[in-house]
């Protein structure tokens, strides 16, 4: 039976293709498919015609060739209103498709789920974006439908008013092309690690929108959040949340940054952020110490910040920490886990956001390329992942003792610790540690000087004497006046870079004042 209009289906994910095709098959069109495609409508009671029937030419190659047929995108190109086009589409028998709907091998998932790399390939589509690609272009004629969530208002703008209005048309063809870059920014992305590069000619991010913020930064700014293909485990976006109100844009700035820090530690660790650098912070001093201890230690480090802050937890939490949790009101608590009890606890505060961190959190591999924004375009770098875990015993042995005091292994361990933290606090960054918690933090100063005294000055004004305590800088010293100044508070032991044209006069500054000095020859700027 010949039709007036037709429908062309090639679909890897069948989820509301049925609802469709009814619908179209009701409004008069002639329905088209591939050949597995067409045996699932089929089954459904729908009369459907193979496109290979239509083309006269089978599929080949296992399936490889199918809709690269010049019937096919003949009569996806051609313009309706142009006589030497509708003369070429009588002598080549094409037809007047008016809907296409095609989505496209999972090539993300495959390139997920396994290392076999003839399978990978086996689902990187050709067909299906090429169709896509010519139905959109011909967008004031076909309707290019390439996802089943846009399935019911399609329908219900066509029952409506009894057709697709050209704006619609016209979105629905921006989709596809934004649809088809991002499926061929994969591939590319996929092929690009294969080759071992990390700064291709032309590079291509693939960003899946997750939600719409209610506004930016600031609320006179817009604002989204989008995950990346190869986001995975312990990654803010992939993020389960568990309660509380919808997560701003803020809200995911700084659960990145809490994040950032809990990658560096396999010993259990709560770390508070506040305007993504860390308030409170504090590391398990020995295999007995509880979590609840070492979370009542992190939030000594800063009562007043912590305030509308968020909490961020490698372990499971137990009812007693959330009973304390919530004591103070915070923004967001994250953690891989929470007993039954803990959450109903956590629950109990109406907005409190509640994330759980999927899979591992320490040592994880994450995408190797850091992005930072430019006006006009962007810049990016490796990851700065010195600082994992994963690298921690290579990190240590690098380290060199330039002063004639030497470090015990509680030295190293403390000084190990500040380091860390120094190295996800703003740049000029100073840390001052004690006990395993980092109570003292000079971030983003133009002066390193100035980053030192804020960190002693908000270090003793939450009761910690800096006496016998440990600094951290994220960067060399250009002069000795910082080490003279830390002298001073009474520190035991200073870990920074080295690599100063005055190295020699700050280390001679730090055996004047008896100083434990470790050089990392590791500069950690976080800018």
């Amino acid at each position: 039976m010949q039709y007036e209009q037709y429908a062309l289906f090639s679909l890897s994910d069948t989820e509301g293709a049925v609802e469709l095709a009814t619908f179209l098959h009701r409004q008069g069109l002639g329905l088209m498919a591939t050949s597995s495609t067409a045996k699932f409508l089929r089954r459904a009671g729908l009369e459907v015609e193979n496109v290979s029937d239509f083309t006269d030419a089978p599929e080949i190659l296992d399936g490889r060739v199918k809709t690269l047929h010049p019937k096919i995108h003949g009569s996806l190109l051609y313009l309706r209103h142009k006589a030497e086009h509708l003369e070429e589409q009588q002598r080549s028998n094409l037809r007047d498709i008016a809907v296409v709907a095609v989505n496209l091998y999972p090539f993300a998932q495959a390139a997920s789920d396994s290392n076999d790399e003839a399978h990978i390939v086996e689902n990187i589509d050709i067909g299906g974006p090429s169709m896509l690609r010519s139905a959109a272009k011909n967008y004031r004629n076909i309707s290019a439908l390439c996802q089943p969530s846009d399935y019911a208002d399609f329908i219900a703008e066509w029952g409506e008013n009894g057709q697709i209005s050209p704006e619609t048309r016209r979105k629905l063809a921006a989709k596809v092309y934004s649809h088809t870059a991002h499926y061929d920014a994969l591939i590319g992305s996929w092929l690009n690690r294969q080759n071992g590069e990390l700064f291709p000619e032309k590079l291509l991010i693939a960003g899946e929108r997750t939600q719409l913020t209610r506004y930016g930064e600031n609320p006179h700014q817009l604002g989204a959040i989008y995950k990346t293909a190869n986001a995975g485990n312990g990654v803010v976006t992939h993020c389960k949340q568990m309660h509380g109100k919808e997560m701003s844009y803020n809200n995911f700035l700084d659960a990145e940054a809490a994040l950032s820090f809990l990658r560096m530690f396999r010993k259990s660790a709560v770390i508070i952020i506040k305007h993504q650098n860390p308030c409170g912070s504090a590391l398990e001093r020995h295999s007995k110490e509880n979590l609840l201890s070492i979370y009542q230690r992190a939030l000594a480090c800063d009562t007043v910040s912590a305030f509308g802050g968020i909490v961020a937890i490698n372990r499971e939490v137990t009812l007693p920490l959330a009973e304390k949790l919530c004591e103070t009101f915070y923004e967001i608590i994250l953690a891989p886990n929470y007993t039954k009890d803990a959450l109903q606890k956590l629950q109990s505060k109406k907005n409190l956001r509640i994330l759980q961190i999927p899979g591992q959190i320490a040592g994880i591999e994450l995408p190797s390329l850091d992005f930072r924004p430019l006006s006009g375009g962007f810049a990016i770098q490796e990851l700065d992942d010195s600082l994992s875990p994963m690298n921690e015993t290579k990190e240590v042995e690098g380290f060199r003792c330039l002063s004639k005091k030497q470090p015990n292994e509680r030295d190293m361990q403390e000084l190990l610790f500040a380091w860390k933290i120094a190295g996800r606090v703003k740049s000029n960054a100073i840390v001052f540690s004690k006990d395993f918690a980092a109570p003292g933090v000079g971030a983003g100063q133009m002066s390193r000087i100035d980053s030192v005294r804020i960190a002693a000055q908000k270090m003793e004004s939450m009761g910690f004497s800096l006496e016998d305590s440990y600094m951290a800088s994220d960067a060399f010293f250009p002069f000795r006046d910082t080490v003279d100044q830390a002298a001073t508070y009474g520190v035991r032991a200073i870990i920074h870079p080295g690599g100063s044209v005055r190295d020699r006069e700050v280390i001679q500054a730090a055996d004047e004042h008896g100083l434990i000095m470790i050089c990392t020859g590791v500069r950690h700027f976080y800018h």
